[in-house]
């Protein structure tokens, strides 16, 4: 059985589509204004039956999206 997936990870611009890999544009819509989620809390959250002890999950993210979990853009030169 393939582990289910948080119900509020989707696409940055479409909350009821997501991918079911790590990718930069999953994001967070439990969030207050919908964030895009570091790939390795995906990894070991998001995409996985863990979903339901993430902090976000569980009480929501009343403090905002914690810096330390956001994805952020690639760089290139």
């Amino acid at each position: 059985m393939e582990p289910k997936i948080c119900p509020y990870l989707g696409l940055i611009n479409d909350p009821n589509t997501s991918t079911s890999f790590p990718y930069e544009g999953n994001a967070c819509h439990r969030a207050k204004n919908p964030t895009t989620v570091a790939l390795a809390h995906q990894r070991g959250y998001c995409l996985s039956d863990e979903h339901t002890s993430c902090p976000g999950y569980i009480n929501g993210w009343a403090d905002g999206f914690p810096k330390s979990l956001r994805a952020y853009p690639a760089t290139y030169k």
